[in-house]
C-alpha cells in the first residue's frame, strides 16, 4: 500500500482530500478514485480503487481492493463499496 500511495503522491493529476477519516485520492483525468481506510476502521489497512471505464454503450465501474485485515472485514469492505457502486453482492 505504501508503494501505491507514493505513486499517487508523485502524480500531479491526483488530488487528495479527507472524508470521514478516509483519505481520498482522485484523478479526474483517469476517472479514478482511490479510498484509503482510516486507522481504527475494521478493514484497516485497505485501499479501494474505482475507475469509470467507457464502453461502446454507456460505462462501467471497475473496482480493485487491497485489504490486509481479516477476511470478514475485507469482505464487508467489498460489499460496502459494491453497494455504493450500485451492485448487490450475496453474502
Amino acid at each position: 500500500m505504501a508503494a501505491a500511495m507514493a505513486d499517487l503522491r508523485s502524480n500531479r493529476n491526483v488530488v487528495f482530500t479527507t472524508e470521514n477519516g478516509w483519505l481520498i485520492a482522485t484523478s479526474e483525468a483517469d476517472y479514478t478514485i482511490w479510498s484509503f481506510s482510516p486507522k481504527g476502521y475494521a478493514a484497516y489497512p485497505a485501499v479501494v480503487k474505482r475507475q469509470v471505464i467507457s464502453r461502446a454503450v454507456g460505462s462501467k465501474i471497475e473496482m480493485s481492493v487491497l485489504c490486509e485485515a481479516s477476511k470478514r472485514a475485507c469482505d464487508d469492505l467489498v460489499r460496502t463499496f459494491a453497494a455504493m457502486n450500485g451492485l448487490h453482492l450475496s453474502q
